[in-house]
Order: structure tokens, then sequence, then C-alpha cells
């Protein structure tokens, strides 16, 4: 079909005939080769299959109660169906440094395997019954980088909800890859918007597949207020179908904390006897609070009680006396507790998510090594003494936070990841968490790539809230 330059010039769109004219091309084939080509295609009768499955027997799930045991004792198994959730090129934010086979890494049985607890199964994340149980509801992840980690993978697995509605839609008009721009434009939601436009209907029939594939990219759930990780500031999504928000506050200590003596690298003052404001004053309203700390005391720190410095961990000053890292995590663990239980109207469920194990050995973020490429076995695996301290302080702080709780009608709960990820020196970036230039410097024993192992605390999470629901 031939269009006239004289029909073009007496438009009064002229201008947006021109840009239209310039980007339909693009526009149509980007999304048909996300649909039918690339290796992610949309268009497959697989994921339509899964699809249905979730949608007819998600309510079913949701009621069932899951099966009574301690889901946090097992072992890895291998599991040659992985990445079964997502990918790296999943449309969902995952840090670079965490990115690992965007960044180069060689291996892929690390994505290989599940968790199985001993004495039951743990079910797949099923996303759609993840967002049905915190449907109305708002979940705050407060802490450090490692929260922030288990927070990029949960809004990955939350991604696939956001694809298959989306894959509906476009599944509903079209039939075939040779008729698919035919069936797209006899749509009638799309033709709606573009008769508004002072377009033609040759163009309108030529955009609207594309403006209705596009539609693809603004369905997934997006950053309402993507704040910079500092300290206070909180970033949040929100899922609008579920009316559900998703908060994440970053707090590395969970006291008060200000910038120490320059002259000692990373040094912090933490005042151990005050919570930082800047996460409590944000936390009133939401229904779950998930609290991920702990590798920040490891840090140089000069701690203070009461208007005084009592002591220090790695300060270099001889005048100061030397407190261990897990005195300043037993006193910040215990101030964060005490000023949940004091926040007036907060009637949520906190969860602790348990010290997640690094694998440095007796070295650093620089001779580190976390080489290997499979699970350690139980009989195999050696517990780091810093990890099991770490551990320890925080569960015995957790009882007692627990038992006084239960006095206001507080629920506390539990993430036990400290078992599962002691067996997974495999799964951190290592020195894939950088780009090549950098790559030697830095070695991350600390954090989890993406997809990889921590996808199991969000499979873990999801149990938590099926029982708290039964509960309920």
């Amino acid at each position: 079909m031939k269009v006239h330059v004289s029909e073009i010039r007496n438009a009064k769109g002229f201008r947006k005939v021109v840009l239209l004219l310039i980007i339909s091309p693009l526009l149509i084939a980007i999304p048909l080769y996300i649909l039918y080509i690339s290796p992610f295609s949309l268009y497959s009768p697989e994921l339509s299959s899964v699809h249905h499955s979730m949608t007819a027997n998600v309510s079913k799930r949701v009621s069932v109660k899951p099966k009574s045991c301690d889901i946090f004792k097992g072992k890895w198994v291998p599991y040659a169906k992985g990445p079964y959730y997502y990918t790296n090129s999943t449309r969902c934010v995952v840090d670079d440094r965490q990115n690992c086979m965007r960044l180069g890494r060689p291996d892929t049985r690390f994505m290989k395997w599940r968790w199985k607890p001993d004495q039951c199964e743990l079910s797949h994340f099923d996303a759609k019954e993840f967002l049905e149980l915190v449907r109305g509801k708002s979940m705050a992840f407060v802490g450090d980088s490692v929260g922030r980690n288990q927070v990029e993978s949960l809004m990955c697995l939350l991604a696939n909800v956001e694809y298959f509605r989306t894959r509906i839609v476009l599944l509903h008009i079209q039939k075939r890859v040779r008729n698919a721009v035919r069936q797209c434009y006899m749509h009638p939601n799309v033709l709606g918007v573009l008769s508004k436009m002072n377009v033609t209907l040759f163009y309108r029939q030529q955009l609207a597949c594309s403006l209705l594939m596009i539609q693809f990219f603004s369905q997934v759930a997006h950053p309402v207020d993507d704040a910079p990780s500092l300290e206070g500031l909180m970033s949040h999504w929100f899922y609008s179908d579920y009316n559900f928000t998703l908060g994440l506050v970053w707090s590395p200590n969970l006291v008060k904390s200000s910038i120490g003596n320059r002259n000692v690298v990373g040094l912090f003052n933490l005042y151990l006897d005050k919570v930082d404001e800047g996460w409590t004053s944000k936390i009133e309203d939401f229904d779950y609070l998930i609290i991920s700390v702990g590798h920040w005391f490891s840090r140089p720190l000069i701690y203070h009680e009461k208007g005084k410095v009592i002591g220090c961990h790695m300060c270099q000053d001889a005048n100061i006396a030397t407190l261990s890292r897990y005195y300043g995590y037993r006193k910040a663990l215990r101030t964060t507790f005490k000023a949940i239980s004091g926040i007036p109207n907060f009637k949520g469920v906190t969860i602790l998510r348990a010290f997640s194990p690094t694998h440095f050995g007796s070295e650093d973020w620089v001779r580190g090594n976390c080489s290997r490429t499979t699970p350690f076995g139980k009989e195999e695996m050696v517990i780091d003494a810093n990890n099991l301290e770490y551990y320890l302080t925080q569960v015995d702080e957790f009882r007692a936070a627990e038992r006084e709780g239960r006095k206001r009608g507080l629920r506390f709960m539990l993430l036990d990841v400290f078992e599962a990820m002691g067996m997974r020196p495999d799964g951190h970036p290592y020195h894939y968490g950088h780009p090549q230039n950098k790559r030697e410097a830095i070695a991350d024993c600390l954090h989890w790539c993406l997809p990889g192992p921590i996808d199991s605390w969000n499979e873990f999470l999801l149990h938590m809230l099926k029982v708290e629901a039964q509960r309920d």
C-alpha cells in the first residue's frame, strides 16, 4: 500500500507521522523477535501449559497446609533442569556484581542444585502463589547488601507472573507468525488508542501490533521510588495487580552510625544503644519486616553507649579497649529488637534472616578462594569459627526477642539459611562479580550469584508465609 506525500503533508500530525515512519520497522521487528525467535521467546506451548497449571491450581495450593518439618535441615541434591526460575537475561534488576554469567563465569553447575530437607519436600517457588499470599500487604527488607541480594532474587522470581499475564494477552490475538501483524492491528483496545492519534489507517495498522507488544515492557512491576542505597533512604516497588508493596531500606548495622577517623580506612562509629531511625520510622505499617544484617560488623568499629566510647574493634587506637565484633553485633541486635517491640502501631511479622556464611577461608576480599564449582556434602562442610559465632549470637538474641514479643502479641520468625548456605562455596561471584580488568583484584566470597543458591531463600520464605497463613 502506497502513501502519497500530499496525504502526509496535508495531515495535521505531519511530524508525528514522519517519526512513526522512522521507528515503525523497529517497533514491529523487535517485539516479534522477542516473541518468536529469541531463546526466551514468549510464544511457547510449554510456557502456556505452565501458566494454565499455575492459575488453575493456585487457590488450592494456597490453602494446602505445608507438611510440618524443619525445612532448614537437609542437603543439596542435583537438579539438571536448573536454572529453573529465571536467567541472568530475565527482565528484572540484577546488580552486575552478582550477575556472574554476564561477567564471564565459565561454569553453570552451581545453578543445577536444589535444597532437599531431610524429612519433607520443599516446594518450588510459585510466583503467583506468593503474590496471592501477600495480596494487599507490604514487605520491607532492612539491612545490608546481602539483603538487597535476596530482594533482587525475589523480584526476578516474581517477574514470571507478569511474563505469563502479558503472554496470555498476546496469544489471544495471535495464532501464527505469518499473520501476527494482521491479527494484532484488529485488536480493539489498540485501535482505540490509535484512533485518537492523527495518523492514517495504514499507520494505525502497522503500529498497532508494536504498541500492544511494547505493552509487555510496561506490565512488569516498576519502582515507585527508586532511591539510592544511602542510610535512611528506601526503595520500593508496587505490584499493582496485587496491591503489594516490596520495600528495601539500607541500614547495614541497624543502629545509628557515623564515619570515624578518616586515617583508618572504613572506620565507623556505632551507637549501640540508639537504633537507626532511618528504618524504624518507615516500617510501622508494613506487614512483614525482614532483617538482614551481620557482615558490616567485621569492619573497623568504635562502640558508643550512653554517650561514651566503650571500646572498639580493629580501630588501631591503643587508648581504646578492644571489644569483639560479636559484642557490637549482639548489642545492635538487642537494640533493634527492643525498638521493634516499642513501635506503637507495628503489628507485622518480624523475620530475621540467619547469618549468610562466607567462604573466604582464612583470607580476605583480595586473596579469598571460593573457586569450588559444586556444593559441599554434610560430611565435607567445615564451619568457619567466625561464621558460627555470628550465627549463635543472632540466634540467642532472636530467641530472647521472640519471648518478649510474644507478650505484646508480636510474631517473630527465623529464616535459617545458615546450614544450607554453608554448603555452597560454589554459589559466590568469586572473581566474576566485577569486569575483567578488576577481576583478579577482588574475590567476592560473600554475596551470591543470580540466579543461584540464594533463590532457595525465597523458597524458604514462601513456605514460611504459607505456614503463617494457616496460623491466621
